[in-house]
């Protein structure tokens, strides 16, 4: 666990945490949406789950 033992780097701390954060986003939302996957034929976890009824 990370302890913060200055306070004056929390806001450097909590904007890298954001940072992270919107990259993981990004990168989730190209791994489901754009990656394409020969086993699902070349379509994307998107497209496929389209294709067979089972997106939410």
């Amino acid at each position: 666990m990370y302890k913060i033992r200055d306070l004056k780097k929390l806001p450097q701390l909590l904007d890298t945490i954001e940072s992270f954060i919107e990259q993981l986003d990004k990168c989730l939302v190209w791994y489901n949406n754009e990656r394409i996957k020969q086993p699902l034929g070349g379509m994307s976890i998107v497209e496929h789950r389209k294709m067979i009824n089972f997106a939410p």
